[in-house]
């Protein structure tokens, strides 16, 4: 098609790289999420390494990696996009914003591989560096089913407890169950 014809007739052109990641978005469409996923990695190397666009390739990885259950492998993508990308998006004015684009989808990934407290810490970056932006307040929404996922691991642990304690053992365990429900209260709030 046009897209692949692009990629090898103009390979150095400067937006080389814009074609290779719309040639990815319409596999995807046209439902070859693996094929996708596949063409995208290829901006992990040079040429497409240095295309404007490669951070936004790694982000559109990460999702098709996630949407196939693949969140653990989602998140090693976008670590390895914020080691290479972060530096230079903070001193790019056009892109800095991508920054907080990479580190909600990383967070995400995170989330989605049971890492909540993690994946935590990078939303509530996002929402103290981008306030005012709409990433910041999914961010926010995000850190919250964070805060309810721990709340809901804490309570399950705690029941699980109480229900092998021994009868010395069953006053603290109420105590544990009794502090994760309002753990789960106060993050639902």
């Amino acid at each position: 098609g046009t897209f692949e014809r692009l990629g090898r007739e103009y390979a150095q052109s400067p937006v080389a790289g814009n074609a290779a990641l719309e040639r990815a978005q319409v596999m995807a469409l046209q439902g070859d999420k693996g094929g996708a996923a596949n063409a995208l990695a290829a901006f992990a190397t040079d040429p497409l390494a240095k295309s404007a666009v490669a951070p936004l390739a790694f982000v559109a990885r990460a999702t098709l990696l996630r949407e196939q259950n693949q969140a653990q492998t989602a998140v090693g993508v976008m670590q390895d996009a914020r080691t290479r990308f972060e530096g230079a998006l903070n001193g790019d004015p056009a892109r800095r914003d991508w920054v907080h684009l990479l580190r909600y989808h990383h967070a995400v990934s995170l989330f989605e591989s049971g890492k909540s407290p993690e994946a935590r810490g990078i939303f509530d970056q996002v929402v103290r560096e981008a306030p005012q932006k709409p990433i910041g307040a999914e961010a926010g929404l995000r850190g919250g089913q964070c805060l309810i996922d721990e709340a809901k691991k804490k309570l399950a642990d705690a029941e699980k407890a109480k229900g092998t304690a021994k009868v010395e053992q069953a006053k603290a365990a109420d105590e544990a169950v009794a502090r994760a429900k309002t753990g789960l209260v106060e993050a639902a709030k």
